[in-house]
């Protein structure tokens, strides 16, 4: 009675108050901007599924595998069916759709700024940004969480849901795959004709038009469309095609690259919670390199000695900080490397 009487009695007013006066509503170009430049959220966000999973480098020591604190740390690099075993607190997912959310926010703000003559370039550059973010972070989702991109069945395979309206009272079903690519690719399309052609060279965690190309390039590589995916690498290295000299770089560096290197179009890395097992920058002991992925790379290859490093007390290997600077997790970005790579396999 006392709960129902409480309820009665609460009036709109005190319902549509601020909790805090500090609390600010966005509703400037410059606010929408700003919730883009949280990279935390935004830059951070790529699930680090596909790296747990992989065999390429990662060699854990048995004693640190059994006390890794988070399931998947342990459960992946297994490939157990169960990832998560009952865990709730899914980060790989969370993450993702938190960003989606921002940009869902921005686009929903944006709708309701009047455009003039005078912050058009910059109104729709910001949509542009928001739709980019949308789709990059919905494609790392897609190859995280659902089937690879087959033509036979992707009409019916599971997907994942398509979230484009910030409310959280509204449920989405899982869609299909193939809607979920359509999807990303009705994002990037529309951003390629609002984004800035020029890279911030200052600031790599921006998107530009190259990076919408750059993600066309990787998307349809992995559905197997090597006519699209070689098209649009070639498009990228029109515009943007840079490339490190190796002898430039100190091979005893911990940290041999910049956040803002040349070859870097868009900076992103996966989330953080996988510090006991892919942080970079030899960290953790009992995680090294396999020696027989090292010892693949001839003496007279720099690529030895600018990505690993030796640890002088164990002799183990590990791997050094990487295109994402100083940052301990690893880069997820878009790349110049990638692309040529990328360029070279349609071939």
């Amino acid at each position: 009675m006392l709960l129902l009487f409480a309820n009665y009695s609460c009036k709109k007013d005190f319902l549509d108050a601020k909790p805090s006066t500090s609390l600010v509503t966005p509703n400037t170009l410059s606010d929408y901007q700003a919730m883009l430049e949280n990279v935390d959220v935004l830059n951070r966000a790529t699930p680090g599924l596909l790296q747990l999973a992989s065999d390429d480098y990662i060699f854990i020591d048995n004693a640190a595998w059994l006390s890794t604190s988070y399931n998947a740390e342990h459960t992946s690099y297994i490939w157990a069916k169960d990832l998560y075993e009952g865990q709730k607190e899914i980060k790989d997912w969370n993450a993702g759709y938190s960003g989606i959310f921002i940009c869902n926010s921005v686009i929903e703000g944006l709708n309701k700024i009047a455009v003039s003559q005078s912050n058009q370039k910059e109104w729709n550059n910001i949509k542009g940004w928001a739709l980019f973010m949308r789709a990059y972070l919905l494609y790392d989702l897609v190859r995280s969480f659902s089937p690879a991109y087959d033509s036979q069945t992707a009409s019916t395979d599971l997907g994942l849901p398509i979230r484009l309206k910030s409310a959280i009272d509204e449920n989405e079903h899982r869609s299909s795959v193939e809607k979920t690519y359509n999807q990303i690719f009705s994002d990037l399309s529309e951003a390629d004709n609002l984004l800035l052609p020029e890279i911030t060279i200052t600031n790599k965690e921006r998107p530009s038009k190259v990076a919408v190309m750059a993600l066309y390039a990787r998307i349809y590589l992995s559905m197997r469309k090597y006519d699209k995916a070689e098209q649009y690498a070639d498009n990228t290295l029109s515009f943007y095609n840079f490339l490190t000299d190796y002898n430039s770089i100190d091979i005893n560096a911990r940290i041999p690259f910049s956040m803002n290197n040349t070859e870097t179009i868009l900076n992103t890395t996966v989330i953080n919670n996988y510090y006991n097992v892919i942080s970079v920058g030899g960290f953790i002991d009992a995680v090294t390199i396999a020696p027989l992925l090292y010892n693949t790379y001839s003496e007279d290859d720099l690529r030895k000695y600018i990505y690993f490093g030796t640890n002088p007390l164990t002799g183990s290997i590990y791997l050094k900080f990487g295109y994402a600077g100083a940052y301990v997790n690893s880069f997820t970005g878009l790349a110049t490397d990638e692309i040529y790579l990328i360029k070279a396999e349609c071939l």
